[in-house]
């Protein structure tokens, strides 16, 4: 009758342990599949910290190069007015350039 009871406590005790370790896989396998969504959202949140930063930077870099790009337009045309000033004088004070200018005009009046 002992041994009876002993091999019912050892199914008992089994049957618990089985129990046990089926709950521990089961938590175990939760926590794995949390612990990868947490780790999936913060690749993502990582991602799009990154991607907002080269935004970011790509668009003071568009900004950098629009400015520097205006200051030698400006540059150039700042040149050539002088260029075109100092050539417009040169002609004018040719007087044969100055007849032909003042003959395109009045055929360009007729």
């Amino acid at each position: 009758m002992l041994e009876g009871i002993e091999q019912d406590l050892a199914r008992r005790r089994e049957s618990i342990l089985d129990e046990a370790r089926q709950q521990a896989r089961l938590r175990l396998r939760d926590a794995r599949r949390q612990a990868r969504q947490r780790m999936a959202a913060a690749i993502a949140e990582e991602k799009d910290q990154w991607y907002s930063s080269l935004g970011r930077a790509s668009a003071a870099l568009a900004s950098r190069l629009r400015r520097k790009q205006q200051e030698l337009d400006r540059e150039q045309l700042e040149s050539g007015e002088e260029e075109l000033r100092t050539a417009l004088m040169r002609r004018w004070q040719d007087d044969a350039a100055r007849r032909e200018w003042a003959h395109t005009l009045v055929d360009q009046a007729r």
